[in-house]
């Protein structure tokens, strides 16, 4: 027969190892998710990047990308970051939140994520590239730090959001949406790009049937 005495020490010693477990969990959780948070209106271009590419390198299970602040990203960058969320190890899950409204190549940072949620009433706005090229720099070397003696001319920033805008195109109908501030959950919800996980298994389904 098992005493009282006995049944206590094993409670508490059971007590004990349960809650070491539980912790051990915890701490795993922890480290399978990595937040990272992105003012885009502060912080500069390449130390988001250096920011993200840090991030990676630590293979999270999960990498959380939180973009703030109202701001615009070289465009340059954008590209780079899109290049480096999109080349990341199948085993990471990237989720983006996003809390503010966004410019441009910055809609970029959504398109390989696994899930994305949008604050309400944030708005995006595409500049049209057509507008963009068919502009007149020449006299606008003050601004860009070079002469520009032909409308021909263009600066490097419209080249590279050029390559921005044909890669938007993929997910996105630009055309009709540029130069409008257009409220961001409407926008992603119309091309599947929202939830990325249920647009995934819906296009699973249309494939098996």
């Amino acid at each position: 027969m098992i005493s009282f005495l006995d049944l206590s020490a094993g409670a508490i010693v059971g007590s004990w190892i349960g809650k070491k477990i539980f912790q051990k969990r915890v701490l795993i959780s922890k480290a399978q998710k990595l937040e990272v948070s992105v003012n885009l209106s502060r912080d500069d271009d390449w130390e988001i990047y250096q920011k993200i590419k840090r991030a990676l390198a630590t293979s999270p299970k999960i990498l959380e990308l939180e973009l703030c602040g109202l701001g615009r990203v070289s465009q340059d960058a954008c590209l780079a970051i899109f290049h480096l969320l999109k080349n990341r190890s199948p085993s990471v899950r990237l989720e983006v939140k996003v809390i503010s409204s966004l410019y441009d190549g910055c809609l970029l940072f959504l398109i390989s994520a696994n899930k994305v949620s949008v604050r309400p009433n944030c708005w995006v706005q595409i500049d049209d590239i057509n507008r963009l090229e068919n502009q007149d720099w020449s006299e606008m070397e003050e601004f860009f730090g070079s002469k520009r003696s032909s409308p021909n001319q263009k600066p490097i920033f419209v080249s590279d959001y050029k390559n921005v805008w044909n890669l938007l195109s993929e997910s996105l109908d630009c055309p009709s949406n540029a130069d409008k501030r257009v409220p961001l959950n409407d926008l992603l919800n119309d091309f599947g790009l929202l939830d990325a996980d249920k647009f995934t298994q819906d296009l699973e389904k249309l494939v098996a049937a």
